[in-house]
């Protein structure tokens, strides 16, 4: 990732992103898990970010 620089910082912002459902109920079923991630790609056009892990 790279660092962020201003005139008295230096700065590197991460995320770490984690969905849980109520009882770990499966939700991205049935084309939620492609909408999703049509999305996601759609906001790092705007916003340049790295994607570290994906798991499931």
């Amino acid at each position: 990732m790279k660092l962020h620089k201003a005139a008295h910082t230096v700065y590197k912002t991460q995320y770490h992103i984690v969905w849980v459902t109520r009882y770990r109920r499966k939700i991205l079923v049935r084309g939620v898990a492609e909408s999703l991630r049509i999305l996601l790609r759609e906001v790092r056009k705007f916003h340049p970010t790295g994607l570290s892990r994906r798991s499931g």
